[in-house]
This record gives structure tokens, sequence and C-alpha cells, in this order.
């Protein structure tokens, strides 16, 4: 896409409208027909007794997930990393961060938007206040981006753009149903007003995919390309997981 992101709102008869641009994946996938039964997903903990977590995301430079804990006053601290055996370990001294801190952590890959890998932007606890965790967690930038008149809290989700749909730009949204694109220079764009507070989760789909485009593990495509889509046997790339992870999290189970 260019460089530019059109706006979602309200529309009177389906309750949404989405411009060309910008793909929010925030609950509005489309009825799909009625397919066989799925199969069954066995889900195992495999760690237990984190103090009120909120929000995860894969943390790259120490290949574990940085987590934020100790809802909703972050005291005595914000931030742990947990390893693939569930073991836990206390990120950084940051702490006192309020509310939901929802989190997203740069990851190598084509499309970083200027971002640096490992950095993790989070919400502050202050609204329209976006913060900055780096120097592998010794250093928090607070504020690193305030956005212009917003007052809603930044505990709806941060995403940076992977998949160059909005340019590597880190996507947000907020608890006033207000939805941003921000550079890694810090300037911030209002791409969508009004709609709702529910809208949770952001994600970005490049522009002549579907849901039925998205790979599945292993990467074979739930259906073939559609008509004017992207060209046959292209793949999106996944979300990358950094030395020992190989393929990784495919989109479409993260985001499903």
């Amino acid at each position: 896409m260019g460089g530019s992101v059109g706006r979602v709102g309200r529309h009177p008869g389906s309750g949404w409208s989405v411009a060309a641009g910008l793909s929010i994946a925030a609950a509005l996938t489309p009825p799909t027909p009625a397919a066989a039964a799925a199969t069954p997903i066995t889900l195992s903990p495999i760690a237990t007794g984190f103090t009120h977590p909120i929000g995860l995301d894969y943390c790259q430079p120490s290949n574990k997930l940085a987590m934020s804990v100790n809802w909703p006053g972050g005291l005595p601290y914000n931030f742990v990393l947990m390893a693939d055996d569930g073991s836990q370990s206390q990120f950084s001294t940051i702490s006192g961060l309020t509310d939901e801190v929802y989190l997203s952590a740069i990851h190598a890959g084509l499309c970083q938007g200027g971002f640096v890998t490992g950095d993790v932007y989070v919400g502050a606890g202050t609204p329209g206040v976006i913060a900055k965790v780096t120097d592998g967690g010794s250093t928090l930038i607070d504020p690193r981006v305030t956005l212009p008149g917003e007052s809603g809290l930044l505990r709806r989700g941060l995403f940076q753009d992977q998949f160059c749909a909005a340019g590597g730009d880190l996507v947000v949204t907020t608890t006033a149903g207000e939805v941003w694109r921000i550079t890694s220079g810090g300037t911030a764009t209002e791409v969508a007003t009004g709609v709702g507070d529910w809208l949770e989760g952001p994600t970005t789909v490049p522009n002549g995919r579907g849901p039925g485009d998205l790979p599945r593990r292993g990467g074979v495509p739930a259906r073939p390309p559609r008509p004017g889509g992207a060209p046959a046997g292209e793949r999106l790339r996944r979300r990358d997981c950094g030395p020992g992870r190989p393929g990784g999290v495919p989109l479409g189970d993260r985001h499903r």
C-alpha cells in the first residue's frame, strides 16, 4: 500500500465502514459458510503462579515471552520474562505503570519501519501516553509518545505492523474507541474514530488478503488465493520467533 491509511468509523447501516488502506482485524471477520467440525485442541499449561498478568509478546533478544504483571498498580515491578519451560524471571526494575499494561515487542523482519529490535512499547496507564522500554529493560522512556487530544487509555492493544500494511508503524487502540498509527520517530496519526471501547487486539492484514488466505501451521494456505488477490504460492511472513523457532507462530493462530 502507499503511505496513506483510510479512516474507520461508524456507519448507520452496518455499524462499520472501512476505507482501503489499513485493515483492522478485530472481530470484523465476515460470516463464512458452515465448515466441518473442527478437530478438538488440547491446551497444556506450561506455567502458573504469575501475579495478575495482562499483556505478553515474544521478546526476540532473550528468546522468551515478555509479560506485564502485578495489575493494577505495577508493584513491585511491571514486567517478567517467561522461558519455554515455564520458568519466569524479572525483566526489569521498571514499576508503577498502572492499569492494564499491554505491550508490543519489536521483532527483526522486513517491515520494522525503523523500530529497534528488542524495544518494547507499552501503555503507561495515562490517557494517550505510550512509553518505551529499551536497553534490555533497563531504561523507561515515559512518555515516548503522547497522542494529541486522546482521552482513552492504551489498554486495548498495541501492534507493530510486521506485514507492511501500515508502513511498519505501531498501531494502537484506546478505550475511547480511537485507532492510531505511530511512526518510529514518534509521529502519531489518528486513523479511526468512534469504533467503540471494546476494540482489542489490533493487527494488520496486507491488501488483497482475506481470512481464508491466512496460512495454517506448516505454511499450507486455508484455501487458494482469490482472483485478483496475492499470486499463487505466496505466503504471509510469519511472526518471527527468533533462533531455535523456525516458522514461529502463524498469523492465523496468533490472531484468531
